[in-house]
């Protein structure tokens, strides 16, 4: 009686054949896959299914880096069911033996969820990445606004183009608080925000929240009363 790997290994074109959607974009993606299979079968079968499974995704992620979890667990899925089409006849005729196929479902159960788990933590991981850069990249055309405003304060201004150079002063103080709040978010999630408390005045920021509402609405009557 042969295992379920030899079984699968000779009937190896035919079953990565009809798995491929095409050819062109999944080439080598596809019997990489497959072989890395046939190996966790051939060494672990019989025996720990779950690290068989990892195994497997150990060797998808890297390569399907970019691509949904929704699309690598359809393509495993379709792995699942070649395989049965090729290892439920070979049961029935008394081929290989019935523990081979459940090796497989397990090995391949194992593998979707550390492909998911793995997947969504790179994600996760570049989102961050992307925040951080982002939050950096920002200050610096902030604080050339902000510059600029510092620089018109200078100058001898009317009462009102005095209000207006304020008012650009303090937007993009405001504006580097957010970028350093989106900053503290992306520290948050990688666990490594230290958090320094302290007083504020709650007030006095509305009301600065409250003076660039009325600049940005001007045809608008905006009111703001405090207590407390």
């Amino acid at each position: 009686m042969k295992s379920l790997a030899e079984v699968m290994r000779t009937r190896r074109s035919e079953i990565v054949s009809a798995w491929e959607r095409d050819p062109h974009d999944e080439s080598t993606y596809v019997p990489k896959l497959f072989d890395d299979l046939l190996a966790s079968l051939e060494h672990f079968e019989g025996g720990d299914e779950a690290r068989a499974g990892r195994k497997i995704a150990s060797g998808l992620l890297p390569q399907r880096r970019g691509a949904s979890i929704a699309a690598v667990l359809r393509d495993l899925g379709r792995l699942r069911e070649q395989i049965i089409e090729v290892a439920l006849p070979a049961v029935a005729s008394a081929e290989v033996r019935p523990d081979g196929v459940r090796f497989v479902h397990a090995a391949l159960d194992e593998c979707m969820r550390d492909a998911a788990v793995g997947m969504e933590n790179a994600e996760a991981a570049d989102r961050e990445r992307i925040v951080a850069v982002l939050g950096h990249d920002l200050r610096t055309p902030l604080n050339a606004i902000k510059l600029a405003g510092a620089l018109l304060l200078a100058d001898d201004l009317t009462d009102e183009q005095t209000s207006f150079a304020q008012k650009i002063v303090r937007a993009a103080d405001r504006m580097n608080r957010m970028i350093g709040d989106l900053l503290d978010f992306a520290a948050l999630r990688a666990g490594t925000l230290v958090v320094d408390r302290k007083r504020c005045d709650i007030a006095s920021v509305t009301g600065e929240v409250i003076d660039e509402l009325r600049l940005a609405h001007a045809d608008r009557l905006v009111a703001f009363d405090a207590e407390g």
